[in-house]
């Protein structure tokens, strides 16, 4: 599937900058919650996102990310 290489890309690319991935799930079981992503932001627990097929409710968390500064990029398969 396209997103094994999709990982595996960004593992070379983290590995090679001595960086690590955390990764949410904003939608578990019909329920969204991205509290978790905003968290990160607040904190600057994060260096960037990669947001895998955004839609209208991943816009605040591209808003908040920009506000503080931390790229974002939108993954379309």
């Amino acid at each position: 599937p396209w997103f094994v290489q999709l990982l595996g890309g960004m593992e070379r690319v983290l590995r090679q900058n001595s960086a690590s991935l955390a990764i949410a799930t904003l939608d578990d079981h019909g329920a969204y919650d991205a509290s978790p992503v905003f968290h990160w932001i607040k904190n600057r627990s994060v260096d960037a996102f990669a947001i895998v097929r955004p839609g209208q409710r991943e816009l605040e968390i591209a808003n908040r990310a920009e506000k503080a500064r931390i790229p974002v990029a939108f993954l379309l398969p």
